[in-house]
């Protein structure tokens, strides 16, 4: 297992873990280590063929995110404050590794 495939790894736990429940006091230990996993997996992991495809997943795991905030500010449906939090912190944590994506592949085209 490269240093990729763990970054991504420790980014997905820390952002469940997070989700689930932490205290306070680590709360911005974890947003900093979510920055840092999100920054190297993003440089290390997605290859140029694959950059359509993920970033199209960040954006619907984002997108997707808000609405589940939304529905439950509205009580459409009773998801968990749980369940909310660990898409919440998944979105923001792989929005980090979209944004690098993004700007890797900016400055490839502009290259070209």
């Amino acid at each position: 297992m490269g240093i990729g495939a763990m970054a991504f790894l420790g980014l997905t736990v820390l952002a469940i873990i997070s989700g689930i429940g932490m205290p306070a006091s680590m709360a911005s230990i974890s947003l900093i280590l979510m920055g840092v996993f999100g920054i190297i997996a993003g440089f290390v992991n997605i290859k140029s063929q694959e950059v359509v495809p993920f970033l199209v997943s960040i954006m619907a795991l984002v997108v997707g995110g808000a609405g589940i905030g939304l529905v439950a500010a509205f009580d459409v449906i009773s998801l968990g404050a749980t369940v909310i939090s660990i898409v919440n912190n998944l979105a923001s944590a792989y929005a980090t590794m979209g944004i690098v994506v993004g700007l890797k592949t900016i400055l490839a085209t502009g290259k070209n």
